[in-house]
């Protein structure tokens, strides 16, 4: 009996590794495909930009992930707007995902809530603000909510365009399958800015953030040579073990990692332990197509030394081996650990300049940038 379950178990992680490979092969085939499709695809003319009323904006958000939106962005959103934001019907945070598989039921749950939770509120929004994708919240509801009310604006953050614009190659499903409900989309990959004017749609590039209240600098002990958080698959865990088995004192968090995943409130601790925090920005189980993570903008804020997989639109932010470190692969990220740990005053000198990059991109800054498109404040 115990042998049949090993073998199980052992079935059942072959079959995670070798889907795991599949979607990634076909997330990087599908990223081709789409920026070979817009380069062939004629321009339209992008819909006018919208500016409303003066006063201070009613903002409903529908977001998904408690901790990431609530390390900074909805402060910073709670701060110049009027907000209230998406939560399911037992009022827990966020909205409900059983996972791109299951389309039918995620827009049933997320739809049927967030009509009734607009219905419910005495001043109507003048913007609903999304991150998400048309498997989750579906356009049909977009588009009864714009029938219901004609005045509210709809704008979505899209923060993985580069593999879930479309989805398993489904230009229906994924970020743009929302396209013609919306008026504005915010992106964290600057080439779809084109992707959706191209579409007829409003866009602008919008790098993350983070929030100085969330990270900031420690006067305490670096216990940890490198340090990471986030859940252990893909090249992450060939990448970490590199470094362990060149001696380098090594310290994961994250699902998957024998200490599990940390709290937030733990997080800004962890990263002022360490000499080097390790960012991989691979997508999915990919080797070298990156997209923008969090991290790149939450360790800097912190006051640490950042290494990460090298991102053009990171790199148009902070400047390499100044404010931040890239690597290209397992072998090049241990020989510049190596380096950098054997050179203090160049581990303080990127201190110091990153947290000065970081502090002019902050939340703050990021929601000017989304109510300047639709307000006129002056």
């Amino acid at each position: 009996m115990l042998h049949e379950i090993k073998n199980f178990i052992k079935s059942k992680a072959v079959t995670q590794k070798i889907y795991n490979t599949v979607q990634t092969k076909i997330v990087e085939f599908q990223y081709h495909k789409i920026v070979n499709y817009y380069v062939l695809k004629n321009k339209k003319s992008p819909k006018p930009k919208i500016r409303v009323i003066t006063h201070t904006p009613i903002v409903f958000y529908l977001g998904g992930d408690e901790m990431q939106d609530k390390s900074g962005f909805l402060q910073a959103l709670a701060n110049v707007t009027e907000l209230s934001y998406f939560t399911k019907k037992d009022g827990s945070y966020g909205a409900y995902s059983y996972g791109v598989l299951n389309r039918k039921k995620n827009i049933l749950q997320n739809g049927d809530q967030l009509l009734n939770l607009l219905h419910d509120m005495e001043k109507k929004p003048d913007l609903l603000l999304m991150q998400s994708w048309e498997w989750r919240i579906g356009l049909a509801t977009l588009q009864k909510i714009k029938k219901l009310y004609p005045s509210m604006l709809i704008a979505n953050i899209a923060m993985d365009d580069r593999h879930s614009y479309w989805v398993y190659l489904s230009k229906k499903i994924g970020s743009s399958g929302l396209i013609p409900a919306l008026d504005h989309v915010f992106t964290t990959s600057s080439e779809a800015v084109l992707w959706y004017e191209k579409e007829g749609c409003n866009a602008s590039f919008f790098p993350l953030a983070s929030d100085a209240e969330v990270f900031h600098p420690l006067d305490i002990p670096r216990i940890y040579d490198v340090g990471f958080v986030g859940a252990k698959y893909g090249v992450r865990e060939e990448i970490i073990q590199h470094l362990v088995n060149a001696g380098i004192n090594v310290k994961a968090y994250g699902n998957g990692w024998s200490d599990g995943r940390l709290p937030l409130s733990d997080t800004n601790k962890f990263y002022n332990q360490c000499k080097i925090v390790l960012g991989v920005g691979t997508i999915l189980g990919s080797k070298n197509f990156t997209s923008m993570k969090l991290r790149d903008f939450d360790v800097p804020m912190s006051g640490n030394v950042y290494l990460t997989n090298y991102n053009a639109d990171t790199a148009k932010i902070f400047k390499d081996n100044e404010e931040i470190l890239f690597y290209k692969d397992a072998d090049d990220c241990l020989s510049i650990v190596s380096e950098k740990l054997r050179d203090e005053d160049v581990l303080v000198s990127i201190q110091r300049s990153t947290i000065l990059k970081a502090q002019k991109n902050t939340y703050s800054v990021r929601i000017n940038q989304i109510l300047n498109t639709f307000w006129d404040q002056k």
